[in-house]
């Protein structure tokens, strides 16, 4: 199921990909700029089978022949993957039905669908189960129960499109139910990739015949490219609920999941934060009942090396020596993990008030740290850390955690500060020596 989620995920950043620039004449332009785009595409690991060509309609069938080749072509759209992504999707193949000047919206409108699964998930496949899963999800494909629909405006900037309702039973050693809907999005593309891109989700549900639930509400995302690198991008994501469930062990609801990041270049060094915020947490586990109210979460990465994160991703994973080097690149820039406040405010257990947690840190590893040296001797690593950590924590939920034997003695060993009916830990770690609450350690 993980390939097919991958899959999926695959066709529809394929589907966003194509037919994005500027034309006059749009008829003509149209089926130019596709002529040109598929000579790309092949150019750039696909395959074009199957192509039948008339003058308002087209249909061909993409493969996935490449995946390093294919990895490329989508990173320079925008959209960045490693050759290590796309390897389970070598020999996917994926169908297109093109339309021209099919409405008063679009230049063109386009069908994306899957024909052919990945060479890797069907291949090999001796257990019955498994072949007849892979004849399920086939017919599937054949009636396309899985589409993408893409409408490029006639300015051939401005899209919009959406994935088709999915209502599906898989029946294998246990029955999967999948169901998606309400699933659109928008956007806008310039200098030939995507620039900004709304989606909205109605309500996405996986389910099995064991009592296993999922179900996740009225998703919103927007994102938008904010400067002149692919890494140059603002997101925002919003979740109404997240409902879990294992029937007689586990129900949970998370109620209004709202995340923002930001990813900013500078001088090839890329700053990334990360705000999340959940208004209510309750689930019930063996007859144990939790809640939570305001969830916050804000984090920073600082002085990423793109460089290295780029040869990271084209490196071969078995290949220790040029991980080791590139890794050690990432390290010389002086890579620092902020956390500015994670907390969880206004905990409960089984009615009990419980009081709140906070956390602030930050993080680093010495410039100077040889990564040679460090998977050699792991031990080396508490010499390269410089960190700063407070842990505030309610008084009874530290009685909670002191009524294990081990944290006891740590209590015994470290006493925590107090202040206004919190515990409080202070770890300092400095040229490879710590300190709790001003106490070497």
């Amino acid at each position: 199921m993980k390939k097919l989620g991958i899959a999926a995920v695959a066709l529809i950043v394929i589907a966003l990909l194509f037919f994005f620039s500027g034309s006059n004449e749009i008829l003509k332009e149209a089926k130019a700029q596709l002529e040109q785009e598929l000579t790309t595409m092949q150019q750039s690991g696909f395959g074009v089978e199957n192509r039948v060509s008339k003058e308002k309609e087209d249909h061909f069938i993409l493969t996935i022949n490449d995946p390093k080749k294919v990895a490329a072509y989508l990173t320079a759209q925008g959209n960045p993957a490693s050759a290590e992504d796309i390897a389970p999707l070598k020999g996917m193949k994926v169908g297109a039905d093109v339309y021209y000047v099919k409405d008063v919206y679009s230049a063109l409108s386009v069908d994306f669908y899957p024909v052919k699964l990945p060479d890797d998930t069907v291949k090999n496949i001796d257990d019955e189960n498994d072949k007849a899963l892979i004849e399920q999800i086939q017919k599937m494909f054949d009636a396309k129960k899985i589409l993408v629909h893409v409408d490029v405006a006639k300015d051939l900037q401005h899209f919009k499109g959406y994935v088709k309702d999915i209502n599906e039973t898989i029946k294998a050693e246990e029955s999967l139910h999948v169901a998606t809907k309400g699933w659109t999005f928008t956007g806008k593309t310039e200098k030939e990739r995507i620039a900004f891109m709304k989606q909205k989700v109605e309500k996405i549900t996986i389910s099995d015949d064991e009592g296993m639930q999922m179900v996740l509400s009225q998703m919103d995302s927007e994102h938008k490219f904010t400067g002149k690198t692919l890494y140059d991008m603002d997101a925002d994501y919003h979740i109404a609920r997240i409902s879990l469930r294992q029937q007689g062990i586990f129900s949970g609801i998370i109620e209004e999941i709202s995340m923002k990041t930001s990813d900013k270049v500078t001088n090839g060094l890329l700053q990334s934060k990360v705000q999340s915020t959940v208004k209510a947490f309750n689930a019930t586990v063996d007859g144990e009942k939790i809640e939570a109210k305001t969830l916050h979460w804000d984090m920073g990465v600082d002085n990423i090396d793109i460089t290295a994160i780029e040869a990271l991703q084209e490196i071969d994973p078995e290949d220790n020596a040029a991980f080791q080097k590139v890794f050690q690149q990432l390290l010389e820039k002086g890579i620092l993990l902020t956390i500015n406040d994670f907390s969880i405010k206004e905990i409960v257990n089984n009615q009990k008030q419980m009081g709140d947690i906070a956390l602030k840190a930050s993080l680093g590893i010495d410039k100077q740290a040889n990564i040679s040296q460090l998977i050699d001797n792991p031990l080396l690593l508490m010499g390269a850390i410089n960190a700063d950590m407070t842990l505030k924590i309610s008084d009874a939920i530290f009685a909670e955690i002191a009524k294990d034997p081990r944290a006891m003695m740590l209590v015994m060993m470290i006493p925590p500060k107090e202040e206004k009916g919190q515990k409080i830990y202070t770890v300092i770690m400095k040229n490879g020596e710590t300190t709790v609450n001003g106490a070497k350690f």
